[in-house]
């Protein structure tokens, strides 16, 4: 869940939690602009760190993946710093890597980061080829295009401890820019208000829009816009409305719909979404993990009754059938769920030209919002309406397996500072008939559409039901699920187009490549994987594989054969089969001792494959790990 920049306009710095801007006093110069690339969350700590400090210190600031280099206006900067990790196979975090890309471009003229004075922070790991190397390669193309070093680059290894280079890093960087923040006169008191309508040069009528922009994230209401796109013009319509919005004086959002978990969608008081349906008129593939999540039987009736929403949706009528099904199955669910709309819902037809249909949309959009009642726009401080059957939080360590399980996903939505999806848990009473002596069945799943990820909560959900002691957690998190001390596992992952795992399993693959583990690491953990993959790639199905390997090479034993499903043919093919088997082979010291009338998962006999190592849905010769 990558964190995008959040575009306030602040007179006073407070530390944003997804990214920001901060413009503690007047300054003549442009703000220091620090970026990260980050894979597993510790490049963005630092540089989250460092924005903390540069914000305590007077110092105007912005904050910002370096895939959002074009929106937060790298190239008009004067003062960036930029902490960048390297992945295990030597490539730029995945929030790193359109901006790599840009700086590699050739048609760039020699003296286009003139202008920009830098320092770069490489973090890397020596038991890895390639140290630092994306780190090292921002330094040298940045200077190659004309940008000065104004303190040395660091390369800070994991393998000894950051904390040797990074900590000496950073007190020369903090010697080396100079504070050049003058005081605001004592004659003319400062006027963040004034001068910020004049500095935006807006036109006076924007006067009497509300002002919303005021505050921090915590205090005030930004327009969320988001976009589904499979052909990209969903993205540029939502990228123009965007851009309309903000000129209009408004503090706005802009993002893929795949990070509504990380912008806390369920907390928006004002959502935009432009969506367009793929050309079978299914879902697209941006939209996916939503549609699972709008769906989540937990949702009560009134969960989203403090949105205000619009729904513009892009579709061809000469080629999708039904028409825009995607946009309006959005549109149902939130207005289902209690979201109530601002603006009528509108369909453009790319077969007919969406121009006559989408512009005149815009510029209704700012009608509509000043519209709104004042109320609106002050951010809310209250949660979404839980589910009514689930206990309060605070007593719900020990709760039935069904309302457990609705308060942990109420206590998720809750979570609002979190930027990656909560662990939870389900704990049966100690006196419960129901009750293990054993470690909770542990649900781990990587995910990059939301696929691995729904189907994992489905098995969650299942085994709370059933009267089981379960915990989830994304594969990144193994270490706060507590891995290596649980006694039975369940994964699910997918594998990427480019055969890599998802971002959000990544640490767990790197962590499982280490050298220096003891064979018998995992010798008393029994695990089952299943893997996700598309046979219309190359090494389908190799994250899953991979990680099935890799346990057995450290000790741990399967009780239930990997299965391989393809989502070209239909991923339900390999993963109902799989799922039954799962509950039929469920190891016994896992299994509760449930009273006669509590039913437990469907238990469904299947002969198993003829070969103990092949997966469920795997071909005789699957190509190597």
């Amino acid at each position: 869940l990558t964190p995008i920049l959040v575009r306030h306009r602040m007179a006073s710095c407070g530390g944003l939690p997804l990214g920001g801007t901060s413009n503690a006093r007047t300054s003549c110069k442009q703000p220091i602009l620090f970026m990260y690339g980050s894979e597993t969350g510790t490049a963005e700590g630092i540089c989250h760190d460092l924005y903390s400090a540069a914000c305590d210190g007077g110092y105007s600031a912005t904050i910002a993946p370096l895939n959002q280099h074009e929106s937060v206006g790298f190239l008009e900067a004067t003062r960036v710093v930029i902490v960048c990790s390297t992945t295990g196979d030597g490539e730029p975090p995945e929030n790193a890597r359109k901006f790599v890309r840009w700086l590699k471009k050739k048609g760039h003229p020699q003296d286009l980061l003139a202008g920009i004075q830098y320092s770069v922070l490489a973090l890397g790991d020596t038991n890895y080829n390639s140290f630092c190397k994306a780190g090292r390669t921002i330094d040298e193309k940045m200077q190659a295009l004309g940008a000065t070093a104004f303190q040395p680059r660091g390369d800070a290894d994991e393998a000894v401890g950051l904390e040797t280079v990074v900590e000496p890093w950073k007190a020369g960087l903090w010697a080396s820019i100079p504070c050049e923040l003058p005081e605001p006169s004592p004659a003319e008191p400062h006027n963040a208000e004034t001068e910020e309508s004049h500095a935006n040069g807006l036109p006076s009528e924007t006067a009497a829009l509300p002002s919303p922009s005021r505050g921090t994230w915590s205090q005030q209401a930004p327009i969320l816009l988001l976009h589904a796109s499979q052909t990209g013009v969903a993205e540029e319509v939502c990228q123009d409305c965007y851009r309309t919005i903000l000129a209009a004086g408004y503090p706005a959002v802009v993002a893929s719909l795949t990070e509504f978990e990380s912008l806390h969608f369920a907390l928006a008081r004002i959502v935009i979404i432009v969506c367009d349906s793929a050309s079978d008129g299914k879902v697209p593939s941006a939209a996916r993990k939503f549609k699972r999540w709008l769906n989540r039987p937990a949702n009560p009736p009134t969960f989203l009754s403090g949105m205000h929403y619009a729904v513009l949706g892009l579709g061809d009528q000469t080629l999708a059938d039904p028409f825009c099904h995607a946009p309006r199955l959005v549109r149902d669910k939130i207005s289902d769920l209690g979201a109530k709309p601002f603006i009528a819902y509108a369909e453009a037809d790319a077969g007919a030209g969406i121009e006559d249909v989408v512009e005149p949309w815009k510029k209704q959009l700012c009608d509509a919002l000043r519209q709104l009642p004042s109320d609106v726009w002050e951010q809310s401080t209250t949660i979404p309406a839980a589910d009514p059957t689930s206990p309060d939080s605070s007593s719900s360590s020990l709760l039935s397996p069904v309302n457990s399980f609705s308060a942990s996903l109420s206590a998720a939505r809750n979570d609002a500072m979190a930027n990656t999806p909560m662990i939870l848990e389900t704990v049966l009473p100690a006196d419960s008939p129901s009750s293990s002596s054993k470690l909770p069945i542990l649900f781990l799943y990587g995910s990059e559409t939301g696929n691995a990820e729904g189907i994992c909560h489905e098995l969650y959900a299942a085994a709370c039901s059933g009267g089981y002691n379960a915990k989830i957690a994304t594969l990144n998190q193994y270490e706060g699920a507590g891995f290596l001390q649980a006694s039975v596992v369940v994964i699910v992952c997918s594998t990427t187009g480019d055969a890599e795992p998802p971002e959000n399993a990544r640490k767990f693959v790197k962590w499982l490549k280490k050298k220096a583990h003891p064979e018998n690491i995992l010798q008393d953990m029994q695990y089952s994987v299943l893997a996700l993959g598309d046979t219309n790639y190359a090494a389908f199905c190799q994250a899953g594989r991979f990680i099935d390997q890799k346990m057995r090479d450290l000790g741990a034993t399967a009780f239930h054969t990997r299965g391989d499903a393809d989502e070209a043919v239909g991923l339900e093919a390999v993963v109902e089969p799989w799922k039954e088997r799962l509950w039929a082979s469920m190891p016994t010291r896992a299994l509760p001792n449930p009273p006669a009338d509590h039913a437990l998962p469907p238990v469904v006999t299947v002969d198993p494959p003829a070969s103990p190592d092949r997966g469920i849905g795997e071909s005789p010769s699957p190509e190597p790990v």
